[in-house]
């Protein structure tokens, strides 16, 4: 059976305008850009500074009577 013209109508010009949303699309593709290993290492992590240890923190109390 044979679609009807108005629904081949419609699914040629929703081909179309997914081809030129396609190729309008590869348009904006950015060009490649160069390899370089030295981006893919990130950065190194800096180190934590010294945590103190429980003695030399000070810890008030409140005694209540």
């Amino acid at each position: 059976m044979r679609r009807p013209e108005t629904e081949r109508r419609w699914l040629r010009e929703r081909r179309s305008e997914a081809l030129r949303r396609s190729k309008r699309h590869q348009d904006h593709v950015p060009p490649p850009v160069a390899y370089d290993p030295a981006a893919e290492i990130p950065p190194p992590i800096p180190p934590a500074p010294p945590r103190p240890f429980a003695s030399d923190r000070v810890v008030w109390h409140v005694i209540s009577d």
